[in-house]
């Protein structure tokens, strides 16, 4: 096992030396192979289960339904943000502010005096541009935006929507489980105005198809059971693209999907992710578990774009970044009395320190705790709630069925699921 775990980081540290080593996101649900020491002793067999999910926050809903609502407020600040300035600035960044209202051909021309230019664009901003309807204020911040003029960022104005569709099935048999499935996931970022990169590679919503299988051997060591090792492999064959926020924008603005595609790159490569894990049995009611997830996860891809679907010499690119989910290290406490269930997790330390050091998302000591209730009315009927990363959790299985509602803590946004397996 760490003669794995050892060609793993080789492999990884080989790759590493001719490219960029880029952090991405884990947009799959936790399950039972990301602790594979709870294999052993598991038995469980299902032939075939689906699940669908989604969640939207208020801001994201209002940009959907009327841009203008989500988008107004910040016309205003953009208003402010100029007249503020000095006439020196308003002078050298001309050209940006052309950009901006490009749309208005009223938008004053460049005069040869700084004292004239700052006058004519302030009356601009004061008797023209506060009289413009919605849409071409909406207009204006959108250009704002785009020219990077610093005013807007992540803190501006939130607008997350995520979505997802799997098929799946599986078994668990002897310590040894294996899970094949197909997922298509719509992975959204946390703002309409979210601008965060790596090296060459900027994020932003992601849209995978993925086809992928769990394997997993948990077994126990010693007479007595009370302590287990468990190690799992990942492979999958992923096909993915990535919007950058300003397309949705444009999108949205043009009142088609074109934009959000049709400057993006596509994405054909493969994954790969590594789980250890280690669990001890208290007594009959408390186990301990720690496990070492994405030990490591690698992606690796070959891509192309719209110019070579149109051009007579389609070829693949090979993307020398290489791609990873951070690793991290999880204990978790699991209680079970009879019907009553607690799951206790701190998790999500490692991986955010690494997210820190290679970007500017910062550390949010909210997700690092994770805990779940969960009581059993009879064998077919549960009723949990749980908390993580900022997200109240309320589910209830009944017979293979199970329904979640998600409610964010940090500001308005719902999500519902629902799971069926037989």
């Amino acid at each position: 096992m760490k003669k794995i775990t050892l060609l793993f980081f080789c492999l990884l540290f080989c790759l590493s030396l001719s490219a960029a080593i880029i952090p991405v996101r884990d947009s799959l649900d936790k399950t039972v192979f990301d602790s594979p020491a709870l294999l052993a002793g598991m038995e469980e067999d299902t032939p075939f289960g689906f699940k669908v999910s989604g969640y939207l926050d208020t801001d994201m809903f209002n940009f959907l339904t009327d841009p203008t609502k989500a988008l107004s407020p910040l016309a205003t600040q953009l208003e402010d943000f100029l007249n503020a300035k000095d006439d020196q600035y308003l002078y050298d960044n001309y050209e940006i502010l052309s950009r901006i209202f490009n749309f208005d051909p009223s938008f004053p021309a460049i005069s040869s005096s700084v004292d004239e230019n700052a006058f004519y664009i302030r009356d601009y901003l004061e008797n023209r541009f506060s009289s413009l309807d919605m849409g071409n204020r909406d207009l204006a911040v959108i250009n704002a935006y785009k020219e990077g003029l610093g005013l807007f960022d992540s803190s501006s104005i939130k607008g997350e929507l995520d979505a997802s569709l799997s098929f799946y099935g599986g078994n668990i048999s002897n310590g040894f489980g294996w899970n094949a499935g197909f997922y298509l996931i719509f992975d959204g970022v946390p703002s309409l105005f979210y601008d965060e990169s790596s090296g060459d590679f900027k994020y932003g919503n992601d849209l995978y198809a993925m086809v992928r299988g769990d394997f997993g051997y948990g077994t126990f060591i010693g007479v007595d059971e009370d302590f287990a090792i468990g190690l799992s492999v990942s492979p999958s064959l992923i096909f993915r693209t990535i919007s950058d926020t300003q397309y949705m924008l444009d999108a949205k603005v043009a009142r088609s999907i074109l934009p959000l595609f049709a400057s993006n790159r596509f994405d054909l490569g493969f994954g790969i992710e590594m789980n250890l894990g280690f669990m001890f049995r208290a007594n009959d009611e408390i186990r301990l578990v720690a496990d070492l997830r994405n030990i490591p996860s690698m992606q690796t891809y070959w891509y192309f774009t719209a110019f070579d679907i149109a051009s007579t010499t389609f070829q693949f690119h090979y993307d020398e970044n290489l791609y990873y989910i951070p690793p991290d290290a999880a204990f978790t406490l699991l209680w079970d009395s009879g019907p009553w269930h607690i799951e206790f997790e701190i998790s999500d330390i490692l991986n955010q320190l690494l997210w820190v050091n290679q970007t500017t998302v910062g550390f949010d000591p909210f997700a690092i705790p994770k805990i779940g209730f969960s009581y059993d009315f009879n064998e077919n009927l549960s009723l949990g709630l749980r908390y993580e990363h900022k997200y109240i959790i309320l589910g209830l299985d009944w017979t293979g069925l199970e329904i979640e509602l998600k409610c964010a803590l940090a500001r308005l946004g719902f999500g519902l699921s629902v799971r069926y397996e037989m």
